[in-house]
């Protein structure tokens, strides 16, 4: 069973909370949420996002990043969010500025764009959190 999957269900019933509500509480499809519940799909970093809302967990705990529940575990700085928005702006303007830029056999359009855009951030995110706690000394760690 895959981690994500295992958490979602085991979150659902701890918060006692039915497919339907979530799907009804992220706007995701109650297919899309069934889908994930039985393994057969993984979530967008967009819809995880929304199920760790709904749920009161983090996003990282969720996808098995991380093995706090909590929020505030590594939490970004205003300033490190700015950043990496700054970053993903730059990224963004590189690939629209690209005329020849092709993913799969085919020409990218913005939507394209916007979801590897959206997969970076959750990587750049992922990758400043685990330095945090890698890098934080333990008389500065919460």
């Amino acid at each position: 069973m895959s981690l994500f999957k295992e958490r979602l269900l085991n979150q659902l019933d701890k918060i006692d909370m039915s497919q339907k509500e979530l799907a009804e509480k992220t706007d995701i499809t109650p297919a899309t949420i069934s889908r994930y519940t039985t393994g057969n799909r993984n979530p967008s970093a967009e819809n995880a996002r929304r199920i760790a809302s709904v749920l009161g967990v983090s996003v990282d705990w969720l996808i098995g990043v991380s093995d706090s529940q909590n929020f505030n575990s590594s939490q970004l700085s205003k300033k490190e969010k700015a950043d990496i928005a700054k970053d993903l702006d730059e990224i963004k303007r590189q690939l629209l500025d690209s005329d020849e830029l092709m993913f799969d056999g085919m020409p990218m359009d913005e939507e394209s764009i916007t979801k590897i855009l959206s997969a970076l951030e959750v990587g750049m995110e992922m990758v400043r959190k685990k330095n945090k706690e890698k890098y934080t000394p333990k008389k500065y760690k919460r």
